[in-house]
């Protein structure tokens, strides 16, 4: 039977502890650590460290419980409030900042962690977060007392094992595409360093240091930037619309979008399988394959192959680390640097013999279709689970029926 406690209870019966992030001074951070984890480290159910600061093994003493366990739900409560993750066995142990704060069930007979993670995406800790985060003219905050005072509806164990393994079993199948779409990435870029930097397939090296048949060239021969431009309120029709704030930080796949008529002012076209690189701070590395026809903002290059037995090389060279350090480099302005197209397409590459590209085109295509297909599953997966996770806390849906819906989705998935 479902039973309502007010959290502070939970606190004083040892079966909750909520915690906040330590104050770590700018001199206590360093290069070599555990992250310190911000609220932008905490996007999509995910944890994104590439280029987080760090917290100094030897001083861990000085942050208590303030460090990641395992079961951990995170919450973030300072600015961008309303972000949450679940800390599972695969996410590296960091320091919490005082942007997030962390609920931690020290009795899962009581409170399984899982459980707790779905139920802050639900609609009772929702209506509470949002009755009070907007208290202050400062940013959006929810406090600690704010927290502890809230009531959370906590069914049977039985009964909270079941939704958790009801939803986790579709954040499971999310996680694993994710890391599979990384795996290619990697794969991606593995092979270009093999083929092309190493030669490692070629034995027949000539006097400029390429195997033969080969030649030096650059961007621009295999490439170019597309610049179709639309005013979104002029269409009488929806597109998918990207702008770099939908574009993770060091991964080709782009998962999120809205559509047009969220956004005014002209915008670019793009196609489906087209090459997106954010150039606005362009050492975030947002690149990325267009999943979708749609539009993107203009601080985004949409670059397309001159020919289609192009697109491996032109895909592979773009996403590698030396190509963004190059554009980093070459970019214009210093609080906001942006690349351009005239200095990228100098970039200097080797460009092998037709059979060569080929034969390397095929295979990074066939990377890049399975990248869109995991994104376009996922999505799929995501809209389910937003769909399941309210009507399953509310009993609106019965776990069964839920169990049989799932499990149809993921036989087939």
């Amino acid at each position: 039977m479902d039973k309502k406690y007010r959290v502070s209870e939970l606190i004083e019966q040892g079966v909750l502890v909520i915690g906040d992030g330590y104050r770590a001074k700018n001199s206590e951070l360093a290069q070599k650590g555990i992250p310190f984890a911000r609220a932008g480290n905490v996007n999509n159910g995910e944890f994104l460290f590439d280029r987080a600061d760090y917290f100094p093994l030897e001083n861990l003493h000085k942050v208590g419980e303030k460090v990641s366990q395992v079961g951990d739900v995170v919450f973030t409560s300072k600015g961008t409030v309303g972000r949450f993750a679940y800390v599972t066995e695969r996410v590296p142990k960091f320091v919490y900042s005082p942007q997030l704060c962390f609920w931690r069930s020290k009795n899962q007979d009581v409170l399984q962690s899982r459980f707790l993670y779905y139920w802050m995406q639900g609609k009772e800790f929702l209506q509470q977060m949002n009755a009070v985060k907007g208290q202050t003219d400062m940013a959006d905050y929810v406090s600690l007392s704010d927290q502890r005072k809230m009531y959370i509806t906590v069914p049977s164990v039985k009964k909270q094992e079941a939704i958790s393994f009801i939803l986790g079993s579709l954040d499971d199948k999310i996680e694993l595409n994710r890391r599979m779409n990384e795996t290619l990435e990697q794969m991606a870029m593995a092979l270009y360093k093999y083929w092309f930097v190493d030669f490692g397939p070629f034995s027949d090296i000539d006097e400029n240091g390429l195997p033969i048949g080969w030649r030096w060239g650059t961007l621009e021969e295999i490439g170019y930037t597309y610049k179709d431009q639309v005013d979104p309120t002029e269409l009488d029709y929806q597109l998918p619309y990207i702008g770099l704030e939908h574009m993770p930080k060091g991964s080709i796949s782009l998962e999120e979008w809205e559509y047009s008529d969220k956004v005014s002012s002209n915008k670019f076209l793009f196609d489906k399988g087209d090459i997106l690189f954010g150039k606005l701070r362009p050492y975030f590395k947002k690149v990325g394959v267009a999943p979708v026809n749609g539009v993107c903002s203009t601080d985004i290059l949409v670059i397309r192959p001159k020919s289609d037995v192009f697109f491996g090389l032109l895909f592979a060279q773009v996403i590698q680390d030396e190509f963004i350090d190059y554009c980093s480099n070459t970019s214009n302005g210093t609080k906001m640097p942006r690349c351009d197209w005239n200095q990228m397409a100098k970039f200097k590459l080797p460009i092998p013999s037709d059979s060569v590209l080929i034969d390397f085109n095929k295979k990074i295509k066939s990377f890049v279709e399975q990248v869109i297909s995991n994104i376009h599953e996922n999505r799929m997966l995501i809209e389910i689970r937003d769909f399941l996770l309210p009507r399953l806390l509310s009993g609106e849906i019965e776990v069964r029926e839920a169990e049989e819906q799932v499990e149809e989705v993921l036989a087939n998935a």
